[in-house]
Parts: C-alpha cells; structure tokens; sequence
C-alpha cells in the first residue's frame, strides 16, 4: 500500500450516479483511465482516502475535530496516522464570491502550509455567471501553492446539467506531504461538489 506516484488524476460522473453513491469517489489516473484512488465522506462528516473500491489501504483518514463546519485533520494513514496538517474550506467566503473556492491549508501547528487561489482568468463574475444558469459552465481553476510560492498542483471542476468533472495535477517538484495535502483538497472539493 503506497500512495500512487500519478501525477494528474481524474474524475467524472453523471447527476444520476449521485443519487446511488453520493459520497464516494473513484479517482483515475489522467493518462491511463485506470482506478488509482478512492474516496470515502459519511455524511459531512470524517473522509478517507484509500487505494480502490475494497477500502482495504486506507492512505489518508481525515477528521473533523467539530461536527459542524468544513475543517478536517489529515493524518497519514500508511506512515502511522502522522499529522500532516489541517484544510478547512471557508464555504461563506466562497458564497459571498459567488461559489469561488476558498480553502486554508495549514501543517500541524497551525501555520500556512499550502496556499490555495483561484487563478486570475476566473473572476467572480463568471463563477456569477455559472451560478445563476446551467447552461454557462466554465471550467474553473485553482492553484496551490507552497508557503515559499512555487506551485504545488491545480485543480480543475466543471458541473454541467447532467455531469462533473474534476481534475487534480500535481506538480513533479511537489514533496509528499505537499502531494498528499492537495489531495486531501481535492477529496473534499470532489465529495461535495465544489465548483
């Protein structure tokens, strides 16, 4: 059990695969199609990350220290449930931007870890804009940057009336703890169907 060393995953379901599985994920390698990860949410609660479908290798188990709210602590289930940090999405910021995400990464004491932005071609009006209709649905972008800002992986979502699509690249400079934190980003963002 290892956490795989792909570096662009993939993810896209159709609305009526939703209703069946709500929380759960099944994660493909970009390039091959093939299934690399697996996601896992009880109820806007706790969310894992395992290998496959089975849930047998778990590889990060994130927890939330209150039920409400949207912040998680993310240990390293392969390397003995190290603390890796915390990611906390600030869902009333996101809702005054019109639906632009707005994530906080941080390591284990509390300090920024990784920084997470929209970048600058997607502007609040077309987050607006793709709100307000299903018709208009843009691909929306974030970056992730380190605390020293290099970058660190993007994440692509697209929701149209019938399907979702989400994209995770990470970048090859990226260290493991970096790798695993931006995931857990992309877990949370794919389970609740973040745009």
């Amino acid at each position: 059990m290892a956490f795989p060393s792909t570096q662009s995953f993939h993810h896209e379901r159709n609305i009526f695969a939703n209703l069946f599985s709500p929380m759960s994920r099944e994660i493909n390698d970009a390039k091959t199609n093939a299934p690399v990860l697996y996601f896992k949410m009880k109820m806007m609660g706790d969310l894992q990350v395992y290998t496959d479908k089975t849930m047998q290798g778990m590889l990060l188990n994130c927890t939330k220290p209150q039920k409400i709210g949207f912040t998680w602590n993310v240990f390293d289930a392969e390397n003995g449930n190290t603390h890796l940090g915390a990611i906390k999405g600030d869902f009333m910021k996101s809702a005054l931007r019109f639906g632009k995400e707005a994530w906080t990464v941080t390591d284990p004491n509390g300090t920024p870890l990784l920084l997470f932005n929209a970048d600058v071609t997607d502007s609040t009006t077309k987050h607006m804009l793709d709100n307000l209709t299903g018709f208009y649905n843009p691909t929306h972008q974030y970056n992730i940057w380190n605390a020293q800002e290099k970058p660190v992986a993007r994440i692509w979502s697209k929701q149209g009336l019938w399907r979702f699509k989400y994209d995770l690249v990470i970048e090859d400079r990226a260290t493991e703890t970096e790798r695993k934190m931006a995931t857990a980003v992309f877990a949370a963002m794919t389970l609740l169907l973040k745009k």
